[in-house]
């Protein structure tokens, strides 16, 4: 009876300790990803996102543009539209931006060490008339550089094209088939 009790004594230590654990060390992750249809030829799309140091500052970007590389060195968040069979990634036109409601210091987000601040991508597509009605488009976060601030000491990064693979939403049917 005395081993069965200690027994859950451990489990429960170790399943605190592992839920703890994100809480102390540093995270940056995306939490949900939507892509809505709002008309024929507009899509909205969405990816949300945490980022949070437990010892240093961290600034992220508010300003986005389509079609950059990943490159820390860039100052923007960076989006591409992928597609299905059919479809031109670069058709139409697009506006982004990150919202957050973390303070905003030297025109991006900063996050203060210890704490961690939410975001979400927003990205509006509006596609011409002459894009293949029967493709799904997508939209791909493809640069994601954040500064990070301890003292004096200010580095540049970039999450890599690995960690941005979960930064991606669902492809979504925009312009109507035409009927015969």
């Amino acid at each position: 009876m005395y081993h069965k009790h200690i027994s859950y004594i451990i489990i429960g230590f170790f399943i605190s300790v592992l839920l703890a654990t994100p809480l102390s060390t540093y995270a940056y992750y995306t939490t949900a990803q939507n892509a809505i249809r709002l008309t024929d030829n507009i899509a909205l799309y969405t990816i949300d996102f945490t980022f949070g140091f437990p010892d240093r500052d961290v600034y992220i970007p508010i300003a986005t543009k389509r079609d950059i590389e990943n490159n820390p060195q860039n100052p923007y968040m960076g989006y591409t539209f992928y597609t299905s069979t059919g479809g031109d990634p670069t058709v139409g036109t697009a506006a982004g931006l990150v919202l957050s409601s973390a303070d905003i210091e030297n025109n991006m987000y900063k996050v203060p060490a210890g704490e961690r601040g939410y975001f979400t991508l927003v990205v509006f597509l509006t596609l011409d008339p002459e894009a293949d009605p029967k493709a799904k488009y997508g939209l791909q976060v493809s640069n994601l550089p954040f500064i990070t601030q301890e003292g004096n000491t200010i580095q540049r990064f970039g999450l890599n094209k690995h960690e941005l693979q979960a930064y991606k939403t669902k492809k979504v049917g925009l312009l109507p088939q035409k009927r015969l």
